[in-house]
C-alpha cells in the first residue's frame, strides 16, 4: 500500500495573510483551510503552495485520517472556541496540489475537475494514478466512485485486443511510453476491476520490456500497490511461453520420431501409406521446419523459463514458420515448403489429409492470465469499498 500520510503541520500567527499562491474555494462557508504542496518547492520548481477552504465535517466523514487529525485532539485539532479569530489552517507540504484539488473536490461532490484524459500521455495516466495515491493515502477511495468506471473504461481500451499489429507496436515501446502499462495495472488493481487487470497483466506478459533501462523504476514505484509486480509478470510471461512453445516442441519431437501427421496453418494432404514412406515425410519436413525454426533464430527451441526474446516476438515468428513453411509467399517454394514428398502413383492407396490444420494461433489467443487467490481478495474488497458510497458497474 502507500505511504503513511506525511505529518501535517499547522499555519504560523501570519496564518493565509502572506499567502502568495493559488487560493481555491471549495465551501464558501468552510470553516478550514489546507496549504498544498509547500515542500515540493525547489530553485526548479519554485511554485507557492496551494491555499484551499473547506468545509472541516465534509473532509472528516470522507476520511478518517482527515477525521483523526481535525477532530482527535491532535496539534492540527480545530482551535479551541477561546481564539474565535485564529484561522484553522492545516499544512500537507508534501502532496500535489493538483492532485489534492481533485480529491478534495471530490469529497465535496464536484467531480468536474479531472477533464478529458488521454491514456497515451503517462503524463496524463499519472493523474489518474496519484489521485488513487493520494485516495489511498488517506483512507477515502471512496469518494472515487463516480470516476471509477470510466478510468476503467480508459484503461480497457488501451488493451482491447492483442492484435499482432497491436504486438508490434507495444515491443517497440519505449521508455517513455513503457511508464503506462504499470501504472494501468495499479490502477485497475485498486480499482478492483479483475478483467481488465488480468488484460493488462497479459499485455505486459506478452510484450513489455521487463529489462529495459527505466522499467525498474516504473515497477518500484506501482509495487507499492501490488507487491512483486515484476515477478508476477515474469510468472505469467512463463506461463504464455509454455503455451507458445510447446505446440512446436511437440511438432519437432513427432516429426523426430517418423509421424508425420503433424499440424499446418493449411490443410495438407499426405500420400505417404506405408511405414517407410511415413518416415521418409517426416525427415523430410523435420528438415524444412528446422530450417525456418533457425532462419528465425528459433533453433534450438528455447525453454519457457529461459526464453529472452519477448512472447510476442517468438508467437509472431512462430506463426510465420508454420505458414506451410514459409514466412511469407514472398520466401522460396518448393525446396523449403511442407509438402509429402511420396507421388500418389508410388503409394497404391488413397491419399490420406490432416484436416486439422495449425491450432498454434489459437493457443495463443485464447491465453489468460491466472491470478492468485491473494489478488482476487484484494480486488473484491476494493469492489465492495467503492461500492459503499456510490452504486454503478465495474
Amino acid at each position: 500500500m502507500a505511504d503513511t500520510p506525511q505529518q501535517a503541520t499547522s499555519a504560523g500567527s501570519g496564518g493565509l495573510s502572506d499567502h502568495t499562491g493559488p487560493v481555491h474555494v471549495l465551501d464558501e462557508l468552510g470553516d478550514l483551510w489546507f496549504l498544498v504542496g509547500e515542500g515540493l518547492q525547489t530553485e526548479e520548481n519554485p511554485s507557492p503552495p496551494w491555499a484551499f477552504r473547506v468545509c472541516s465535517r465534509t473532509v472528516a466523514r470522507s476520511s478518517p485520517v482527515f477525521k483523526t487529525m481535525l477532530f482527535g485532539g491532535w496539534a492540527e485539532s480545530k482551535p479551541p472556541t477561546e481564539c474565535p479569530n485564529k484561522e484553522w489552517i492545516i499544512r500537507l507540504p508534501e502532496d500535489k496540489p493538483e492532485i489534492m484539488e481533485c480529491l478534495l473536490r471530490a469529497m465535496h461532490g464536484d467531480f468536474g475537475c479531472a477533464g478529458f484524459i488521454d491514456m497515451r500521455q503517462p503524463s496524463q495516466v499519472e493523474i489518474i494514478y496519484l489521485t488513487i495515491e493520494h485516495a489511498d493515502k488517506y483512507v477515502c477511495l471512496a469518494v472515487l466512485g463516480p470516476w471509477s468506471a470510466s478510468w476503467i473504461a480508459a484503461c480497457s481500451g488501451m488493451v482491447k485486443s492483442r492484435s499482432w499489429g497491436s504486438i508490434h507496436r507495444l515491443c517497440s515501446l519505449n521508455d517513455r511510453d513503457a511508464e503506462i502499462y504499470p501504472m494501468m495495472a495499479a490502477i485497475t488493481y485498486m480499482l478492483g476491476s479483475t478483467e481488465v487487470y488480468s488484460r493488462v497483466m497479459l499485455y505486459m506478459a506478452d510484450c513489455y520490456p521487463l529489462y529495459s533501462r527505466k522499467a525498474t523504476l516504473y515497477f518500484a514505484r506501482c509495487e507499492a500497490f501490488i507487491p512483486d509486480l515484476k515477478d508476477i509478470i515474469k510468472s505469467h510471461r512463463r506461463a504464455l511461453l509454455t503455451a507458445v512453445l510447446e505446440p512446436a516442441q511437440d511438432m519437432v519431437f513427432e516429426l523426430e520420431n517418423g509421424d508425420p501427421e503433424f499440424p499446418t496453418a493449411h490443410v495438407m494432404t499426405h500420400e505417404c501409406n506405408t511405414e517407410d514412406e511415413e518416415a521418409e515425410c517426416a525427415s523430410r519436413n523435420h528438415a524444412v521446419m528446422l530450417h525456418w525454426l533457425q532462419h528465425y533464430n528459433l533453433w534450438p527451441l528455447p525453454s519457457p523459463a529461459d526464453a529472452h526474446r519477448l512472447p510476442g516476438v517468438i508467437a509472431a515468428s512462430l506463426k510465420d514458420v508454420f505458414r506451410d513453411g514459409r514466412p511469407s509467399d514472398s520466401g522460396p517454394a518448393g525446396e523449403f515448403e511442407f509438402h509429402c514428398p511420396v507421388q500418389e502413383s508410388e503409394c497404391g492407396s488413397c491419399p490420406w489429409t490432416n484436416s486439422d490444420g495449425f491450432a498454434f494461433e489459437e493457443e495463443y489467443d485464447r491465453f489468460e492470465c491466472t491470478l492468485s487467490t491473494g489478488e482476487l481478495r484484494f480486488m473484491a474488497r476494493q469492489r465492495r469499498l467503492l461500492n459503499t458510497r456510490w452504486s454503478y458497474k465495474l
